[in-house]
């Protein structure tokens, strides 16, 4: 069964997995099943959860609880502002700009024509949107579709050379498993010219218990690889044996953690697993494209191994790939 939506429209649909609907003011829906409940915000221009230009604004999985246990709650304190860059939970994925250097605009996949900054570009300060494209939303009983259609305009100087033309249609499905979810993602350059961009997944693991609490990052996370990781530089914080990473104090949010890992080579070593030695409990997430990069990040509430791919397509090309997550 398949249901076409706008973002601004919510459905609720008695069936097992079941589609359901919070009480919020943003748009959202939920993917459930027997242990499962997936809350996902839906893009919209004017009452999303997030409007902010640093993330992708398709299948922002808002929280994700197994067997009782949260897997994605909130990393940081304050009211939620959603013009705010880290206003997100769980796997948030960003693409980095394209043109940011050529004129009045560039362009980010997931969220559209963006006014370039008067000063220099910083990833944390969130700019106009000039053109968010057109969103559509499908529906089925486990899972979501959320795909967007953008075209920059071509700009031409007085010394006649040429600046802008991207575009691109982006598809981003988010599927229920019996265990977990996979995101989909399919990216055709629609646009004049080819596109070179390098997307990140800040996942924001953030695992607590209904008896514990609110979560915090200390001594009980270890990150398990699939390769040995290798450092420039030690960090005190944690220790390396073999694939495993282990974390041996709590992250204050004053000095957050960032560690880039090398050592990876090949879509094999696109794995890792976050696991919480106290709950007995983590999340496995594997890839389908070669990491580009892989940064081990944390605060006080929150640990996200940033897994980067890189995406180059020349003008009509296309290309689909996923993560699947994997709880326990």
């Amino acid at each position: 069964m398949e249901r076409l939506l706008f973002s601004t429209l919510l459905l609720s649909v008695a069936a097992a997995p079941t589609l359901a609907v919070d009480a919020s003011p943003y748009p959202q829906v939920r993917l459930q099943n027997e242990q499962l409940r997936l809350q996902v915000h839906l893009p919209d221009p004017e009452r999303g959860a997030y409007r902010a230009t640093r993330f992708d604004h398709a299948g922002l999985i808002h929280s994700l609880r197994y067997q009782g246990v949260e897997y994605f709650g909130p990393w940081q304190d304050g009211p939620h502002d959603p013009y705010a860059h880290g206003a997100v939970n769980g796997p948030v994925e960003s693409f980095s700009p394209l043109g940011l250097e050529e004129g009045a605009s560039y362009v980010k996949i997931g969220i559209g024509v963006i006014a370039h900054p008067e000063g220099p570009y910083r990833f944390r300060d969130t700019h106009e949107i000039l053109d968010a494209g057109d969103w559509q939303v499908r529906q089925g009983e486990d899972w979501i579709t959320m795909e967007q259609s953008v075209q920059q305009p071509r700009f031409a100087s007085k010394e006649g050379s040429y600046s802008g033309g991207f575009g691109y249609r982006y598809r981003k499905t988010v599927r229920l498993t019996e265990q977990g979810f996979v995101l989909e993602r399919q990216l055709e350059n629609t646009g004049l010219r080819g596109m070179d961009t390098e997307m990140f997944n800040h996942n924001f693991f953030a695992l607590a218990s209904t008896e514990l609490g609110t979560a915090w990052v200390d001594a009980q996370y270890q990150l398990q690889l699939a390769f040995e990781p290798q450092v420039e530089k030690a960090e005190p914080r944690l220790a390396l044996e073999g694939k495993q990473v282990q974390l041996l104090q709590a992250i204050s949010n004053e000095q957050r953690l960032f560690v880039p890992l090398a050592g990876h080579a090949g879509v094999a070593d696109h794995q890792f697993t976050v696991h919480h030695t106290g709950l007995n409990r983590g999340i496995s997430v594997q890839g389908s494209l070669p990491l580009s990069k892989l940064v081990l990040w944390a605060n006080d509430k929150a640990i996200s191994p940033e897994n980067f791919v890189r995406i180059q397509l020349a003008a009509g090309e296309s290309l689909s790939w996923h993560n699947e997550y994997r709880v326990y």
